[in-house]
């Protein structure tokens, strides 16, 4: 199930996991872990790192675990170094130093490079038994759409994919004045 996205069933969450397309970026019979990549926060690096010019690239809510902790998926594995390979092109964590460098010189940019505060978790057997019991669909990861500036998109977006019937809600529940 790496590199799986997981897109939450409409009429099943209305917590924090409630319209999420969540990243699976590891997942053995111990845990799954990944990130949810279509809640953008206010923040920016900058606003993390204010030293940083080019500190433009959005901070995404990657989960409720760990909200204190910057974790960051990338393309960049081939100048980032200690970096760990989730599919072909995609990297998390590596040399945070060497990320910054990046993003100051203009190699990372939003396009790229993706910060997450948080992520999200689960136990031995906790996510199979919410997709059996159909709080997700699964799909194949998509590059592109991790990197997706218009992230409130990909929920929606996601849903079609699954069954174009299914858009619907992601206007409805966008537009109460159509409900």
């Amino acid at each position: 199930m790496n590199f799986t996205f997981l897109i939450a069933h409409p009429l099943a969450f209305d917590g924090f996991f409630n319209k999420s397309v969540v990243l699976i970026t590891s997942h053995t019979k111990q845990e799954s872990f990944g990130f949810v990549i279509n809640f953008k926060t206010l923040f920016k690096l900058r606003d993390l790192r204010p030293q940083i010019k080019n500190g433009n690239i959005p901070v995404f809510d990657g989960g409720p675990v760990g909200r204190n902790q910057l974790f960051y998926i990338h393309t960049l594995g081939e100048i980032i170094p200690n970096t760990q390979l989730i599919s072909k092109n995609i990297y998390i964590g590596g040399d945070f130093d060497e990320i910054l460098n990046a993003v100051e010189t203009g190699v990372a940019h939003e396009n790229n490079l993706k910060l997450f505060m948080g992520y999200s978790g689960w136990g031995p057997s906790q996510l199979q038994n919410e997709i059996d019991k159909n709080h997700w669909f699964k799909s194949k990861a998509n590059t592109k759409q991790i990197f997706e500036k218009n992230s409130d998109s990909i929920w929606k977006t996601q849903l079609e994919l699954i069954k174009p019937s299914y858009a619907i809600f992601g206007d409805i529940l966008n537009q109460p004045s159509i409900n």
